[in-house]
């Protein structure tokens, strides 16, 4: 699960950095701003934290203990996330012409 969440932090890190950052901070505006994938960056390292429940798939596979204490998968999901958003902004990232 921390995996998981941390690649949509990456998404969603990238998401903000290239289109959504100059349109502001609330949805409504035009373009959209950085409200919606704030939230969800949010919404990804509080689940990747703190686990799916006892119901979810993670929880039945018990050879990982390293994710069974909540920060560890906060480090896991914030470095893994946050870093992989700029290696990828690093590696493919250019910004456009200027008119």
């Amino acid at each position: 699960m921390p995996l998981a969440a941390a690649g949509l932090v990456a998404l969603m890190t990238v998401a903000i950095v290239t289109v959504h950052r100059k349109n502001g901070f609330f949805v409504y505006n035009a373009g959209q701003g950085i409200e919606y994938c704030l939230m969800l960056i949010v919404l990804a390292i509080t689940v990747g934290s703190f686990g799916g429940g006892k119901y979810s798939i993670d929880h039945a596979h018990t050879f990982v203990t390293w994710f069974d204490r909540p920060m560890h998968a906060f480090l896991t999901v914030t470095v893994v996330g946050f870093g992989g958003a700029l290696l990828q902004l690093a590696a493919v990232y250019r910004p456009g012409k200027v008119k």
